[in-house]
């Protein structure tokens, strides 16, 4: 997966990503709002800030390439 935001590119492989989870904060990221995503991904686990326009698409077509990911919580708005 590619993450732009600006001049930073950012790239996940997709079996490296093992949760994802709504949350809301200012913490720094390639994300405008402050209702994000967050990616937890890698060993040891880090994490990435986004803000997908269409968020439950975007958690359904990231499940279907990333089936061992888990779904924290509800993603709905």
């Amino acid at each position: 997966m590619s993450i732009q935001c600006g001049p930073l590119n950012k790239t996940i492989s997709y079996h490296e990503i093992q949760r994802v989870r709504k949350i809301r904060t200012f913490q720094s990221g390639p994300a405008l709002s402050i209702e994000r995503l967050e990616i937890i991904h890698g060993e040891p686990a880090n994490s990435i800030f986004i803000s997908p326009e269409y968020r439950e698409d975007f958690v359904s077509k990231l499940k279907q390439r990333c089936p061992q990911m888990k779904i924290e919580g509800s993603i709905r708005s």
